[in-house]
């Protein structure tokens, strides 16, 4: 038997149990899940911003906010209601940065809530993958998603409503099925989208441009393409250009995510719960969002692994465990340039596990004039990564510097005039891309009021590391 929604006041304690005429459920992986209940005349009052929490077959659906109420003639009033995952869109964060573990940013930005009504729970990522996380003034909502896009694809965030303060979780997603199933042709509630859009068994990946071109592939493979398996769909070319990778591995790491995200194309099955059931023999209690599927499509003739993104119940209470079940190979829609950062940010987050974060300043202060520029050398080391490196002057009152040059390359003067800037675009690479290990330098003119002038000017070079970690 289905419990009855449970009416809550602001220190969720029970306040009335509602019995609506119909409830309806509209669950999502991603984004917000929603209701819709019918309530009769003499039901409770019942105001926008009222929590309730609703259930189903499986027990607790959720605490849900009321967000619309409206009566009928009759008295029948329809109630509208988002899970209480909404409530965080009610806090605005402040522009801010910072580098640090996944738990930790959640933990900053849950301390963000005005009124606070979430912890932070568990962690379902590697405890030493470490973000570098910048937001601008935005709800809390939008800021956690977009730490969300940052995590591994699989990544979602996930509740428990029964504590009070509610925790909030990061889960990752099983990356195996749970269940397989070969969905027949007749198969009455069974539909498909295709969309071949986006299809790509062949792609040809372009990073930063450098003094012989864009970086690609061709020194590390010897050719400027990968290839997926082409024997299905036959080769499909696709390109794609990034500014931010400066390296051929990091290139061959995005193209070889970017080709395993597009080889397929994006399949969309919508079936009820009992025919998916019937397919694969496993109960209906057992589909929750999230949730992996292997079937076979003969219609389609292909045999793919689809996640349960959406799950919609009409009438919770009249017909439960009656459900239509959204299945699909892709959780999200973006544009290609947003994708492809996507994939930047996991390929440099894959390469955070298992270190430290920490800094290295390198301080020099030196003479120099027109006629005599001074140079700064300064060492990068066998780091598990460089992060970010900039350096910064600090030059007396009446003088300048120019001519700046950081490894004999020459910042564009927007760059540098403000006194601080990125080593990263300049610094020596090996024939790979990948910044020199060994010795550097940043050389430039220190300008006096005459051009003879001696003047002394300290440059400082700050770099963000990962240390290798020692076994």
């Amino acid at each position: 038997m289905i419990r009855l929604p449970r009416l809550l006041n602001a220190s969720q304690r029970e306040v009335a149990r509602l019995h609506p005429v119909k409830l309806a459920l509209h669950l999502r992986l991603t984004g917000l899940s929603t209701a819709e209940m019918l309530l009769p005349p003499d039901a409770p009052d019942i105001t926008l911003r009222d929590l309730v929490e609703l259930y189903d077959e499986n027990g607790s659906a959720g605490v849900f906010r009321v967000t619309h109420v409206e009566t009928d003639e009759a008295g029948l009033r329809t109630v509208r209601l988002t899970h209480g995952l909404c409530t965080l869109e009610d806090s605005v964060i402040p522009a801010q940065g910072f580098m640090c573990s996944v738990t930790e940013a959640l933990t900053r930005l849950l301390n963000c809530q005005t009124t606070p009504l979430w912890t932070p729970g568990d962690v379902g990522v590697p405890a030493d993958l470490t973000v570098i996380f910048a937001t601008e003034y935005t709800s809390l909502l939008d800021a956690l998603n977009a730490l969300i896009g940052m995590l591994p694809e699989g990544c979602t965030l996930d509740f428990d409503q029964t504590v009070s303060p509610w925790k909030l979780h990061i889960r990752a997603l099983a990356d195996t099925p749970f269940c397989e199933g070969r969905l027949r042709r007749n198969v009455g509630s069974i539909s498909h989208r295709v969309d071949g859009s986006r299809l790509c068994t062949r792609v040809y990946p372009f990073g930063a441009e450098v003094e012989t071109g864009h970086i690609t592939l061709v020194p590390l493979t010897g050719s400027d393409h990968l290839d997926a398996d082409t024997h299905e769909w036959g080769v499909i070319s696709r390109t794609f250009q990034d500014d931010l990778i400066f390296d051929v591995p990091t290139l061959q790491s995005v193209a070889e995510m970017y080709l395993a995200r597009h080889a397929q194309p994006e399949i969309t099955t919508i079936l009820t719960a009992t025919d998916l059931s019937a397919a694969t023999g496993e109960p209906i209690d057992c589909f929750r969002t999230g949730r992996m599927c292997r079937l076979c499509l003969p219609e389609l003739g292909v045999t793919v692994q689809h996640r349960i993104i959406a799950i919609d119940k009409k009438d919770v209470i009249g017909a439960p465990g009656q459900a239509v079940l959204t299945l699909s190979n892709r959780l999200k829609q973006q544009t290609e340039a947003d994708e492809v950062a996507e994939l930047v940010r996991l390929t440099t987050a894959g390469k955070l596990l298992g270190g430290t974060v920490s800094t290295v300043e390198e301080r020099n202060y030196a003479h120099g004039s027109y006629h005599a520029p001074v140079v700064h050398y300064f060492e990068i080391d066998d780091w598990a990564a460089l992060l970010d490196a900039r350096v910064s002057f600090f030059v007396p009152v009446g003088a300048s510097i120019r001519d700046v040059r950081v490894d004999g390359n020459a910042p564009a003067d927007d760059e540098w005039k403000p006194g601080s800037f990125s080593l990263m675009p300049y610094l020596k690479r090996d024939e790979l891309g990948s910044i020199a290990e060994g010795q550097h330098s940043i050389s430039f003119h220190p300008y006096g009021s005459n051009a003879s002038d001696s003047v002394g000017v300290t440059s400082t070079v700050t770099m963000t590391i990962i240390e290798q970690t020692t076994t």
